[in-house]
């Protein structure tokens, strides 16, 4: 009988200190990985070379931009929106272009109405 009851006593003890055992390495934690700056390009300005040769556009803070070349004139308008590092634009609901952003760099395509494509390139301007 008091074998028994050792022997008992000695399983409860054992499945006890069990359920308290320490993995044998750390849990896996990721990396912090920077945010995206969906934002970065809110009153920023930007050289660019699209349809019509040089020309220069704002994207404001609210989603809106301002298109400028040497051609037509007064600005036009437009819109944008960044998700992560891919940036879609258009301006005056004319062209439309899907574009990846680099750092100070951004490219990608264009097509207008006129069914017209190019290749999209804009570089920061610095203040």
């Amino acid at each position: 009988m008091q074998r028994h009851l050792a022997c008992t006593m000695f399983c409860v003890l054992l499945a006890a200190t069990a359920c308290r055992a320490v993995p044998a390495r750390s849990l896996y934690v990721p990396p912090v990985r920077e945010a995206p700056r969906s934002n970065s390009l809110a009153e920023s300005s930007w050289r660019c070379k699209l349809f019509s040769g040089e020309c220069f556009i704002t994207f404001h803070a609210n989603g809106t931009l301002t298109y400028r070349d040497q051609l037509n004139g007064p600005p036009t308008k437009g819109e944008w929106k960044a998700d992560g590092d891919r940036l879609y634009f258009h301006i005056n609901h004319y062209s439309e272009y899907q574009t990846v952003i680099q750092g100070d760099t951004i490219e990608g395509t264009g097509t207008n109405k006129a069914g017209n494509s190019c290749q999209a390139r804009l570089t920061r301007m610095r203040e």
